[in-house]
């Protein structure tokens, strides 16, 4: 059997950043290497893959980036890992029944890359910031500052990476450290005054109260039971209709979101088309019309409070 012969003497340690895997499979040879390439990483490969997985699309105040366009995107677990590195692979060499490859960065790209990245993420802070920090209307400061936290926890760990891809560059990210510890600062302001409580009228088996819990919590709001912070008032009216064919709803919503002090900031109202059924099945006509506000809600609202 002929013995493997490692590439990795064919990448300087003063230009290349490299670790050599192995494994029963290609993907277990790269996932080895990529395992031993974040040793020498401020942070896990765990902790990293949790990152690329929060870092979406984002839309603020006319600025817009997509990760999609920088070729930082989820496809396999490994390639979401390797893309957040800049990491790129050998090909795979296969001795006896193991395969061998190595992971490696070239410093001088990977500086740019990870440069640009906080760039681009620096600008994105500053302009979430002033709506983060906005406490007046917390619909819009928490999910901006919710949003403003993953971005900042990536713009922290990018800084500490590209020290380790060059130890002796001279820019400090002086303005990313600032934009990113004043989120971190508006993050924890926001959490003490994330509560809000919801009020509905009109639903049926709790739909809407279930969605706009939802909702609220997936934009970092806290529903409570009290009324001690702002809400969300919802009115369902089904406009109820029986003739010879059967039962049938024309629903209507409004919701209004009330800061603290009762002040309305928005409100989103739609109607409905007409769901019927037979009488003997009139659950289905609510099932079918509470559905669709359901879908509505998903998709309309949400959009409001981000």
């Amino acid at each position: 059997m002929q013995q493997h012969i490692s590439d990795l003497e064919k990448f300087s340690s003063d230009k290349y950043i490299s670790a050599e895997g192995s494994g029963s499979s290609i993907q277990e040879a790269q996932d080895s290497a990529l395992a031993q390439i974040s040793l020498y990483f401020d942070t896990s490969v765990q902790v990293s893959r949790s990152l690329v997985a929060e870092y979406k699309e984002i839309e603020v105040n006319g600025f817009y980036r997509s990760i999609e366009n920088r070729d930082i995107h989820e496809k396999a677990d490994i390639k979401s890992e390797a893309q957040f590195y800049c990491v790129q692979f050998t090909p795979a060499a296969k001795s006896g029944k193991e395969y061998y490859t190595v992971a490696y960065i070239d410093r001088d790209k990977a500086y740019k890359t990870f440069r640009e990245n906080i760039s681009i993420n620096t600008s994105v802070l500053e302009n979430l910031l002033p709506i983060a920090q906005n406490s007046k209307n917390p619909f819009y400061s928490i999910p901006a500052c919710k949003r403003g936290k993953t971005i900042a926890d990536v713009t922290l760990t990018l800084i500490k990476n590209i020290k380790t891809i060059s130890p002796d560059a001279s820019e400090d990210f002086s303005e990313s450290k600032k934009l990113v510890s004043l989120m971190q600062a508006a993050y924890q302001k926001c959490r003490d005054n994330a509560d809000v409580s919801i009020h509905v009228t009109g639903d049926w088996n709790n739909v809407v109260r279930n969605t706009l819990s939802q909702l609220m919590e997936d934009s970092g709001f806290t529903v409570s039971h009290t009324d001690n912070g702002c809400s969300l008032n919802a009115e369902i009216n089904a406009n109820r209709e029986k003739n010879a064919a059967g039962i049938f709803l024309s629903p209507s919503i409004l919701v209004q979101a009330k800061t603290s002090d009762g002040k309305t900031v928005f409100s989103y109202t739609k109607k409905f088309d007409r769901e019927g059924a037979p009488e003997n099945h009139e659950d289905v006509a609510w099932r079918k019309s509470f559905a669709k506000i359901e879908a509505d809600l998903m998709e309309s609202f949400s959009q409001k409070l981000n």
